[in-house]
């Protein structure tokens, strides 16, 4: 694959990709990665701001809430699980120099909220406190990567998609199937192909009722 992650595709409609029926692809050989309406409420308590910029590895934020289940910020650059996909790990910086390493990211019980859950005995910092956001970024690349990988392979695979999981490592799609239908080295064969065209992609973000 290419170093920036690309998408690339056939001409086909939306209705012919399935996973999540979320990746468009034009007849212009562009394509639209659309994301469900999980972080589009007007509710929101934390700023998502890798939904206008994917790319951002570090960035300030104030400090909302502190519990047992993590902390809650004004706004962030860590991706919570969901759509299969792990949440980001890092770190947040406080002012006087010290690092509260983050292990997982999740959604929080409010709509549009993020809970960072910290490594244990870590201290935690004060509400209304500026930190430093830091991610993985090389972890944080791999599931992007994989993620984008996975919605190609979809696109060969016309059935529907029952579940899947992507880690940094590995990406996973169930499909609604017979798997003895199946050719992996044709699938293999046609994702790179894709893949290959290098085709530039496009993120829209969709409300649950068009998913």
């Amino acid at each position: 694959m290419s170093p920036t992650p690309r998408v690339a595709g056939p001409g086909e409609q939306a209705d012919a990709c399935p996973l999540q029926r979320c990746l468009r692809i034009s007849s212009t050989a562009s394509a639209n990665i659309c994301i469900p309406e999980l972080f589009l409420t007007d509710a929101m308590i934390t700023a998502l701001l890798f939904r206008d910029d994917a790319y951002l590895k570090t960035a300030s934020a104030r400090v909302l809430a502190v519990h047992e289940l993590g902390i809650e910020l004004d706004r962030t650059i860590f991706y919570p699980l969901g759509g299969g996909q792990a949440g980001d790990t890092g770190a947040l910086l406080r002012a006087n120099g010290e690092r509260i390493p983050i292990l997982d990211t999740r959604k929080g019980d409010a709509i549009g909220s993020v809970r960072h859950v910290p490594a244990p005995g870590m201290p935690r910092p004060e509400i209304g406190e500026t930190l430093t956001l830091e991610i993985d970024w090389q972890r944080r690349y791999s599931l992007m990567r994989l993620h984008t990988a996975l919605h190609v392979m979809s696109c060969v695979v016309v059935a529907p998609v029952s579940g899947g999981n992507i880690a940094p490592d590995k990406g996973r799609l169930d499909f609604d199937i017979d798997m003895s239908l199946l050719d992996a080295e044709r699938i293999e064969h046609e994702t790179n192909a894709l893949i290959a065209r290098g085709v530039e992609t496009e993120t829209v973000w969709i409300s649950d009722e068009e998913l």
